[in-house]
């Protein structure tokens, strides 16, 4: 019985000459890839609805559907894709591993661990009760980090030690405010690093599904945390905020005479007439300024700068700042005639006022606002600085009024935060192409990961004797080569040798790839042992977020939060433990082509990492196409390579 089930319909399929491929992801990067050859179906009425009419021109319907696939009395998740439309509906079924959701969710989108620290418990106090253990008694850690990422000049940074999570005799390093001084200081970045296996695990229970196997039990994967390049940390900006306005921001508020005759002793045009001796009832044009500006956070400010005036005798000049309808600056000029000023009366004489004044926000949840208010004449001089201030914060407040820095370390751990911005699937293809694991079975709800060397024996092998071909298509591949290696880095200072392996030698260096060499290369890097400042531990000398980089780490040495050494983690050492046996097989080993035709019980138990007797030889399947020709009845095709050990 084969067919698809989906809200909208359900197809049978089981009258249809349907070819299943099964690829073995031992020999590529890919998992459990299964999928049908193109199959032609016709549109019937029904199913044509349920494609919301796909026959019309103008239709726009959905060819991409996610189905239940049952076959063979097995029910999976599947695609289910139409391809092409003439007057048949030609279509592929996608099934097996890579159709999971998780392997197409990003890292941050799997439930790793999230929460907030207990009242009374902060950051630096969790990671200290947490630092000497490993996975599996912690999901997370603080292993200490080198990076360059952050600018000590600034002064933001200029405490800054370029660790993050810089702990020192016992203590991790806090951030915090002087206000004595008026200075922060923010020395430390707490940032936890997830366990690979947390993240394995969290991404396949999120479908449903337990992970077991030997990869629970690699001593070097349990080690191996997570570094993201990311910033982790909260920041409060706290940029200096300038405000500079010019006379022509001024708006005219209306006029003011003043009654007098007025003696002059230059020659002076007012008002439009031309006056050289005296002025009768001058009118004086008054001018205001209003500007709000809100404080993004609470805390302590300081406000310098100047404001410029014109010194006039007719009318009150004034400069107000209000923080929250508070007067926390005024400066005013009253008005005040002398005869002998002259000239000074309408001139109107720029004096610059400095300003330098520091207040704190209150401490509520309400807006902070501050209010600009002047008030003079418009015998202002063309293109003179009326205002030219800056807003500093000396330090900033938390809700209830305490300094904090203004680089937080929350107290929560949200490790969907610390990861790169990389897909599941990628980060599982991360770990198979470094450490040669694979899904190996799948048995109820249970996902078993385990090293693909440790298959390459002659242990339960199926019996397909019977169905030898006199003369199979046997194919030698002594021609071939591996190169192993980690993705390029692009540095003078750090080197990651590759492995070359052909039949004769294993190399890392003066050796020559050509058309019959497989590369597998690795989109992650264990992060260099370096020391510096005599502190020996991992250095984050790369900026790429969405690449995978190792630290391991397993407690404290020497009372120290330090990463261990990646000895054990670069490819020679790599290859000789996971991957050497493996590319000997594939160098070595014959590949075997053959087709025959079998009845479906004899299928039952086969799957692509089964292995099978043929040909006075055990073989691992590298991939088996099937075509149901009749009901319960096969053929079947045969990609096997010989074990030959």
């Amino acid at each position: 019985m084969r067919k698809l089930t989906h809200s909208k319909f359900e197809l049978d399929l089981s009258n249809f000459k349907i070819s299943d491929t099964d690829e073995n992801s031992w020999f590529s990067d890919s998992f459990f890839t299964r999928y049908s050859f193109p199959f032609d179906i016709d549109l019937e009425d029904d199913l044509n609805k349920a494609l919301d009419f796909i026959d019309h021109h103008n239709s726009n319907p959905e060819t991409y559907y996610e189905v239940m696939y049952t076959h063979n009395n097995f029910i999976s998740k599947a695609i289910f894709e139409v391809e092409q439309l003439q007057q048949k509906l030609t279509c592929t079924v996608r099934f097996g591993f890579e159709s999971l959701p998780s392997f197409g969710k990003k890292l941050a989108d799997l439930s790793l661990d999230k929460f907030v620290l207990p009242v009374g418990t902060n950051i630096y106090q969790h990671a200290n009760l947490i630092v000497n253990q490993s996975w599996p008694d912690v999901n997370y850690n603080f292993p200490q980090v080198h990076t360059d990422k952050y600018n000590t000049e600034d002064p933001q940074w200029n405490a800054f030690e370029k660790i993050i999570n810089n702990r020192k005799d016992g203590d991790f390093l806090q951030n915090e405010v002087n206000e004595i001084e008026e200075a922060t200081y923010n020395r430390n970045i707490m940032q936890p690093l997830p366990y690979f296996l947390h993240i394995l695990q969290r991404g396949f229970i999120d479908d449903g599904y337990v992970l077991a196997g030997q990869i629970l039990d690699d001593d070097l994967i349990k080690k191996a945390t997570l570094f993201g390049d990311v910033d982790y940390f909260t920041t409060i900006q706290n940029e200096s905020i300038f405000i500079y306005k010019m006379v022509e921001d001024f708006t005219a508020t209306g006029t003011i005479v003043s009654q007098g005759t007025f003696k002059l002793e230059v020659p002076f045009v007012f008002t439009g007439s031309t006056q050289y001796d005296f002025v009768v009832n001058p009118t004086i044009q008054t001018k205001q300024f209003l500007f709000s500006q809100n404080l993004p956070n609470k805390g302590k400010y300081r406000i310098s700068g100047q404001f410029s005036y014109v010194r006039n005798a007719f009318i009150d000049t004034y400069f107000r700042i209000k923080y929250r309808d508070i007067i926390i600056f005024e400066f005013k000029r009253n008005k005040q005639f002398y005869q002998n000023e002259f000239d000074v009366v309408f001139r109107g004489t720029i004096r610059n006022q400095p300003i330098d004044i520091t207040f704190e926000t209150l401490a509520d949840l309400n807006a902070d606002e501050l209010t600009f208010d002047i008030y003079g004449s418009d015998t202002w001089i063309t293109e003179t600085n009326m205002l030219d201030i800056s807003i500093d914060m000396i330090y900033l407040n938390d809700q209830s009024g305490n300094p904090q820095s203004t680089i937080i370390n929350r107290n929560e751990v949200d490790l969907k935060r610390a990861v790169p911005d990389m897909l599941f699937d990628d980060f599982v293809k991360g770990i198979k192409n470094w450490f040669n694991y694979d899904i190996t079975k799948v048995i109820g709800n249970t996902i078993y990961m385990d090293r693909i060397e440790d298959s390459v024996n002659h242990n339960d092998a199926l019996d397909f004797s019977m169905f030898e071909v006199k003369y199979p298509v046997r194919k030698y591949s002594k021609g071939n080569s591996f190169l192993l290696k980690f993705s390029d880095v692009e540095s003078k200072e750090f080197t990651y040798l590759p492995v070359y392996q052909n039949q004769n030698s294993v190399e890392s260096a003066n050796f020559k790839i050509d058309d019959k060499t497989t590369p597998i290369e690795i989109n992650a890097l264990p992060l260099p042992h370096t020391s510096r400042n005599g502190v020996q531990t991992a250095f984050a000398f790369e900026n790429n977020n969405s690449k995978m980089y190792l630290v391991p780490y397993d407690g404290l040495v020497n009372s120290n939060n330090y990463s261990l050494p990646i000895n054990d983690y670069l490819i020679p050492a790599v290859h000789k433990k996971y991957w050497e046996k493996w590319f000997d097989f594939r160098i070595n080993s014959v590949n075997y082509i053959w087709s025959f035709k079998c009845y479906v019980d004899k299928l039952n138990d086969l799957t692509t990492k089964s292995k099978i007797r043929a040909y006075e030889n055990t073989h691992i399947l590298k991939l088996v196409n099937k075509t149901e020709y009749a009901p319960d009845q096969f053929d079947v095709e045969f990609d096997s390579y010989t074990v030959r050990v």
